[in-house]
């Protein structure tokens, strides 16, 4: 779980150009997302980071050199957390602390919410139990 942790929030992504991203992540991501045309590649670490908006809503895909999708971030609004996420946000923040809500698939189809307050980033599970809170 920390290592996923730390892998979601590696802020160090670098704005790049198409052609600096290796062929096979951007073949998988032209392969499974032929009709979006307007989106920005970044390198995080040795990964590759492409994100792009679906109706407002931000949403990232992190490859590897590969072509290997290792996770999805999709962001989404605060009541469509998990039950006991929202009530657990909502009992333990104030509404304007709350800055993003995002759902993140890793590459095996683990489901978790990252809900980003001021001063700390909550984590919690697909059912909505709280993980971890990290501050930053």
């Amino acid at each position: 779980m920390i290592a996923l942790v730390t892998f979601m929030l590696q802020g160090q992504a670098q704005k790049c150009a198409s052609t600096d991203v290796p062929t096979a992540a951007t073949a998988a991501f032209t392969r499974t997302h032929p009709t979006v045309k307007d989106f920005d590649w970044s390198k995080d670490g040795s990964n590759y980071k492409v994100e792009y908006e679906v109706e407002k809503a931000d949403i990232s895909h992190c490859y590897d050199a590969t072509g290997k999708l290792l996770e999805t971030k999709a962001e989404i609004v605060e009541s469509a957390l998990p039950a006991a996420a929202l009530e657990y946000v909502n009992a333990n923040c104030k509404a304007d602390d709350v800055k993003e809500a995002t759902k993140v698939t890793d590459a095996k189809g683990v489901v978790t919410y990252e809900v980003k307050i001021k001063g700390k980033h909550l984590i919690f599970d697909s059912n909505g139990k709280l993980l971890n809170s990290i501050e930053h």
